[in-house]
């Protein structure tokens, strides 16, 4: 019974990650895993001021629809940047 339920978690676990494509990491109140770049963008906007740089990872092969623009209103410093970088080979289609 034990190896099922950490089967069922395991299995969870990578459903959920095969949807977050995109993580944000450093030093803002947006830090996780989004699914959208948009949505990403968005929470950095709003995750207050930098404490240390911000890293976005879009992982190779990511499709993303936009309905819009978007837009990063949050800026970086020479100490604090904002960084929006590929992970893997591959392409990313926006």
């Amino acid at each position: 019974m034990k190896k099922i339920y950490l089967l069922l978690i395991a299995i969870i676990t990578f459903a959920i990650s095969g949807f977050a494509q995109i993580t944000v990491t450093g030093g803002t109140g947006a830090a996780g895993t989004y699914t959208t770049l948009g949505g990403a963008i968005v929470a950095i906007n709003g995750g207050g001021a930098l404490t240390a740089p911000v890293v976005v990872d879009v992982v190779a092969g990511h499709k993303d629809t936009l309905t819009g623009s978007i837009l990063l209103t949050m800026t970086g410093t020479a100490a604090n940047t904002i960084t929006i970088q590929k992970v893997g080979q591959g392409l990313i289609q926006l």
